[in-house]
């Protein structure tokens, strides 16, 4: 069902001209119309723009469909309203469905290649204006294969999307997922109320694999070391990145972990968003002591090297910056050659 519809909608796609390297704004919550969207824009061929609607204002939103040119925007009729001064196509998935269940089902003719762009993805905006990031199908392909089998993703999984769709992470949760039949579970804002709530949905939910912004992470295990909470049964695997993971919090999670003879694995990952989500990974042992918390080792295929100053390979044991490179590459930022 989740394959016809995409194809319906991808349909109504190629009819707005969107081909290789057309972008896509997608505007829409946390749902499953969200994957159909995604879905449909790479069956057409294009590459997708994700705009949480829940954390863009809109000037952020009309600011990335003018910057990218997108000729088209998926989103539903009360979310288009909020927008201003932008000319691009709507697609809204409410209004305009009883026209796109019109289109076939069937799968159309994929003539994508390797170079082809996936998606655009927006930072932060940190110094200056935000800039996207382009990111080929080799890369987020290369990256996908590399996930399912670092971290043994098969049809038995249940993971959960809990990234917001505006962060590569979200494409680390959907991807693998849907590649080997595994279940996605589209998480809620209730979810959140507090840490033993979400274990508790957790448990319910039958969760096997975890994928949560250091962050977040931090906040659960806060709470969780002098707590009564009980680890989820079916959970296996708990993914972190993002930013530097805590010693302190580390500390915290064995603790909890400690209550059970069959703990999660837990790895800690790094990665910019120019390096197609993750470049390096470690496998936390549970009985890890050391003050600090390795990024661990390259992932699918990344080429990692720590320079000095004059670009020469640094020493064992002395600090270096480091470079990455290898197919995990986005092509650049758009229309922005000289910060690429």
């Amino acid at each position: 069902a989740l394959n016809q519809k995409a194809n319906q909608l991808a349909r109504r796609l190629r009819q707005l001209g969107v081909q290789a390297d057309v972008p896509v704004g997608i505007y829409l919550a946390r749902s499953p119309q969200l994957l159909i969207a995604l879905l449909a824009v790479l069956k057409a061929g294009g590459a997708y723009v994700p705009l949480d609607a829940e954390a863009l204002p809109p000037d952020r939103v009309t600011y990335v469909l003018e910057d990218t040119q997108a000729p088209a925007l998926i989103t539903t009729s009360d979310m288009k309203e909020t927008l201003v001064n932008f000319t691009t196509a709507a697609i809204c998935l409410d209004t305009d469905w009883t026209e796109i269940e019109k289109e076939s089902t069937e799968n159309l003719d994929g003539d994508s290649s390797p170079q082809d762009l996936a998606y655009i993805i927006y930072t932060s905006g940190s110094t200056g204006k935000p800039k996207g990031v382009m990111s080929e199908h080799r890369s987020l392909v290369n990256f996908t294969r590399g996930a399912v089998g670092e971290y043994g993703i098969s049809e038995s999984d249940r993971i959960l999307q809990f990234a917001s769709i505006n962060f590569d992470a979200a494409a680390e949760e959907i991807f693998p997922a849907l590649c080997t039949g595994a279940t996605l579970i589209l998480r809620t804002d209730e979810m959140l109320a507090s840490p033993q709530h979400f274990m508790q949905q957790c448990q319910a939910l039958r969760l096997t694999v975890l994928d949560l912004p250091t962050a977040y992470w931090h906040q659960l295990t806060a709470e969780l070391a002098n707590s009564q909470i009980a680890i989820p049964a079916a959970l296996r695997l708990v993914i972190v990145g993002g930013e530097a993971a805590a010693t302190e919090q580390l500390n915290n999670w064995q603790t909890w972990l400690s209550q059970t003879h069959q703990p999660p694995q837990l790895i800690n990952t790094y990665g910019p968003t120019e390096s197609t989500i993750v470049a390096t990974a470690y496998r936390v042992p549970t009985n890890h002591n050391s003050p600090t918390l390795s990024i661990g080792q390259r992932f699918a295929n990344a080429q990692i090297h720590l320079l000095d100053t004059h670009q020469q390979t640094v020493p064992i044991d002395q600090p270096g910056e480091i470079h990455i490179g290898g197919p995990v590459l986005a092509r650049g930022k758009h229309y922005s050659p000289d910060k690429t």
